[in-house]
């Protein structure tokens, strides 16, 4: 896909069931601090759909796409 071209780098996020990993704001931020990530994009759906992740994602100067 397009935006996986255009990233410098994309993480998978653990297997699990969605709120394991996908819905799970915590690990996904927990995810982007591990790698150094300046930016997230977490997608359609899920997590992305949460008002929390934007928060969280800020909370660490990471900028939520």
């Amino acid at each position: 896909a397009e935006y996986f071209r255009l990233a410098d780098e994309f993480v998978l996020v653990p297997g699990g069931s969605n709120k394991a990993n996908f819905a799970n704001v915590d690990l996904i931020v927990d995810v982007a601090k591990r790698v150094c990530a300046d930016a997230v994009w977490p997608g359609w759906g899920h997590a992305s759909e949460n008002p929390a992740l934007p928060d969280a994602l800020d909370k660490h100067n990471i900028t939520f796409l």
